[in-house]
């Protein structure tokens, strides 16, 4: 049996979508600034720091509020110039 994340598909359109559009590769380390467990790789990472975020939001974000949010976890250090 596979292991899937139990994420809506709507919340995994678009994860997958950001995932595109950022290039974010699927390797280790996102996890620990998105306060997910470290046993998650990164598209699963972001999977469910997506669905946490979006289900803790009382309003409805727009795709740039969610990237905005994805870099305030992340280190400017770390991102692509």
């Amino acid at each position: 049996m596979k292991n899937d994340l139990l994420i809506n598909p709507e919340i995994k359109q678009i994860g997958y979508s950001l995932i595109l559009d950022l290039n974010i590769q699927n390797e280790y380390g996102l996890s620990k600034l998105l306060s997910v467990n470290h046993c998650h790789r990164n598209h699963d990472a972001l999977l469910i720091w997506l669905d946490r975020i979006l289900e803790e939001s009382d309003k409805k974000l727009t795709k740039q509020e969610i990237i905005n949010k994805l870099f305030e976890k992340i280190p400017e250090s770390m991102m692509n110039h």
